[in-house]
């Protein structure tokens, strides 16, 4: 047998061989998967999380089939029965408003205990519960403030006008005493009459300011000595969205208090051309909705990820999929004048 001979024959058996070990993979990795309709039984799907003194709001919509093309406007459900109870005391049946979100004319009150039923058609009735009788418990001590009033020119478009604003520094130390039987997360609000100075033209000869319109709103809160920052940054939790609110944005980790009081050293800066109530609140998010978003951060980081096994995305819904939740808060209000 020549070599050329000796060679072909090596190698279509080396051809064979891969072939045959190519079969013997891809029938080894194969796997059949039987998925009778019952595995996924159709649900309601309820998604909201109401804060404290706001009036209750929920997104109702349902699971598709494994069969059935939708697109996601074809899910939200427009006509359930959406009910708000207070313990077991029925307070009135929630209005649909649009895209099956359903609202309420009641607020959210602090010591309550809610649940919100959602019935509609062969549907399993699906539950929500909402807890606010775990307030944040804080106090503020030292509090001080210093005042200095500045006199502005800033344009309109028809005329140049002036505007005496009060700068405001407010300092303050805040002890939160955490809850040793919850595991939580907390962020701090402080929340003011503000007016901000948008565009400053400075030194030129035509020399004018231009303000934004004065609102009641967030005007931060900072720690007093920044060298604590690196120590609480550790324990510090990143925003998420849900739907058009932000929540968990400086939310502050249980695990740094683990049932132990802790007191801040804080102070918060703003200008205004009105002098009302300055107040301070600290919100309480349950670990219900950190699991959520971490779910959720997970499920679309391996998301279309054939090699990695699926994630759940968290769910507190009674005979339900989705999320519902509530937020206690706590606030102590001070005079400014």
């Amino acid at each position: 047998m020549n070599t050329i001979v000796r060679n072909l024959i090596i190698n279509t058996g080396k051809t064979f061989l891969f072939c045959l070990s190519a079969i013997f993979l891809l029938i080894s990795c194969e796997k059949e998967l039987k998925i009778r309709p019952d595995d996924f039984p159709p649900m309601l799907v309820l998604n909201g999380v109401v804060e404290q003194d706001s009036i209750f709001c929920i997104n109702v919509s349902r699971t598709a089939s494994l069969n059935e093309t939708v697109m996601l406007r074809d899910l939200f459900v427009t006509d359930a029965n959406v009910s708000l109870y207070d313990g077991d005391n029925f307070l009135e049946t929630m209005q649909h408003d649009s895209l099956g979100f359903y609202s309420s004319t009641n607020t959210a009150q602090w010591g309550h205990k809610y649940s919100i039923k959602v019935e509609k058609g062969d549907y399993p009735v699906a539950v929500a519960n909402l807890d606010f009788s775990n307030a944040p418990n804080f106090e503020v001590s030292n509090f001080t403030f210093e005042r200095h009033d500045s006199t502005y020119t800033y344009d309109t478009t028809s005329s140049r006008n002036e505007i005496l604003l009060h700068e405001f520094f407010v300092y303050y130390d805040l002890k939160l005493s955490d809850n040793g039987e919850e595991n939580n997360f907390y962020s701090f609000i402080a929340m003011t009459q503000i007016q901000e100075i948008m565009f400053w033209n400075y030194g030129s000869e035509d020399e004018y300011i231009e303000l934004n319109e004065l609102n009641y709103g967030d005007a931060g809160v900072y720690f007093e000595d920044w060298s604590y920052w690196d120590k609480y940054n550790e324990q510090h939790y990143g925003g998420y969205s849900f739907g058009s609110e932000t929540y968990g944005f400086g939310a502050i980790d249980d695990k740094l208090f683990n049932g132990q009081e802790i007191i801040f050293d804080f102070y918060t800066f703003f200008r205004t051309s009105e002098i009302e109530t300055f107040s301070l609140s600290v919100k309480s998010y349950p670990e219900g909705l950190i699991k959520y978003f971490e779910t959720c951060e997970l499920y679309y980081d391996v998301y279309d990820n054939p090699y990695v096994e699926p994630v759940n995305i968290y769910s507190n819904v009674e005979n339900g999929i989705g999320f519902v939740c509530g937020i206690p808060s706590s606030k102590i209000v001070f005079d400014l004048e």
